[in-house]
């Protein structure tokens, strides 16, 4: 957006009312010297209010026009923040929705896999109860339940993870 303002109407009637109002107090100024249709002290007091005025206009019109170019920088700055806060708000909702997703997988798969682990340390139970005359085996079985207990911790982790 093009942060430069056009002259708008208003600026163009303040104007075209300063010219008229310069215009007029600097003919009857010349005029009033040379034609005393007016008494001095009169005369002097409209040239003053017509000056008066004239002033007014100049100071009316400039800082309205630098006021127009700060609004329009403004609105535009506006609107850009306007539509980078909706932006943000869009991925902030995207971020929820994904983690909700994330988090259910995470609990679905963790309970998949202690049921699973469950089931693989109830087999190693009825091996084990099943020969315990073998030390070899007996021994290689304890291994095994180790490994399945680590997982067990690791699982448990990942839970207490995820709920921080």
């Amino acid at each position: 957006m093009d942060a430069r303002s056009e002259p708008t109407p208003f600026d163009q009637r303040l104007f075209f009312i300063f010219i008229v109002t310069f215009a007029t107090m600097t003919v009857f100024e010349f005029a009033g010297h040379y034609v005393y249709l007016y008494p001095p002290e009169w005369r002097s007091n409209l040239i003053t209010s017509l000056f008066t005025s004239g002033l007014a206009v100049i100071i009316a019109y400039f800082p309205l026009k630098a006021y127009y170019d700060m609004n329009t920088q403004l609105l535009s700055e506006v609107v850009r923040r306007h539509g980078v806060e909706m932006e943000l708000r869009e991925q902030k909702e995207h971020l929820k929705k994904t983690n909700k997703k994330l988090t259910m997988l995470s609990t679905i798969t963790r309970h998949d896999i202690k049921n699973t682990l469950t089931g693989l340390v109830g087999f190693l139970q009825l091996v084990k109860n099943e020969a315990p005359d073998n030390p070899s085996l007996n021994e290689h079985l304890n291994k095994v339940m180790e490994c399945s207990e680590t997982i067990e911790q690791q699982i448990a982790f990942t839970r207490d993870y995820e709920e921080l």
